[in-house]
């Protein structure tokens, strides 16, 4: 029984020597020829991509096993790629990734449409009206502005505000005054524009839909 045959490969030109190119062309070189990469990797314990380069890098001719992919590649050939996946995943007994995997590897199978969904019905917008102010003329600025705001329903940021812009004096009496009820001039301003204010008060409340406070 003669000795086993080994390996035929070769150094590739103009490839720089190394020492762990060196050791890895040994180990081809070593090897008997015919091996797949599979059992290449298993004898050598090391990594099926670490076989593979260095198998292609020395010339250390393996067997190329795609021929057994034969037979599924006849089984995807007679798919109906205008289906979607997990239709043809029923019907090739297969995973719908594996099926998505497949149908991005093969040119003549048509990318899966995404299906659009519907359109979301615009929202009307509705133009915010501001409610009606009263005019400046009419309120009694020596009231505080919550009095005020009490009497004519506005609000106390636009009194605020309306009080600086035309530049009113101060309130003659404080939210926090005490004495303020006693005095007959107080009372007489809340009373007086009551009347006066009632109008306003109730188209106000026709614009906000809210019934208008006494």
């Amino acid at each position: 029984m003669g000795a086993p045959r080994q390996a035929s490969v070769n150094w590739p030109t103009g490839l720089r020597i190394t020492r762990i190119r060196t050791r890895w062309f040994g180990e081809f070189a070593r090897l008997e020829p015919g091996l797949n990469l599979h059992e290449i990797a298993k004898r050598l314990g090391v990594s099926y991509t670490a076989t593979w380069v260095w198998a292609s890098a020395f010339g250390y001719r393996f067997p190329d096993r795609r021929g057994r992919r034969r037979g599924a590649s006849a089984l995807w050939d007679r798919v109906d790629w205008s289906l979607n996946n997990s239709e043809i995943a029923r019907q090739v007994g297969r995973s719908p990734e594996r099926v998505r995997q497949v149908r991005a590897e093969r040119p003549d199978a048509p990318p899966l449409a995404r299906a659009r969904k519907p359109a979301t019905p615009a929202v009307p917008v509705v133009p915010r009206v501001a409610p009606p102010q009263p005019a400046p003329r009419n309120l009694d600025w020596r009231l505080p502005d919550s009095d005020l705001a009490a009497i004519w329903g506005c609000t106390r940021a636009w009194l605020v505000a309306t009080r600086r812009r035309l530049k009113f004096r101060d309130a003659l009496w404080h939210r926090r005054d005490k004495n303020r009820h006693p005095d007959p001039n107080y009372t007489e301003a809340i009373q007086k524009p009551r009347k006066k204010a009632a109008p306003f008060r109730h188209r106000l409340a026709a614009t906000s839909g809210r019934p208008a406070r006494p």
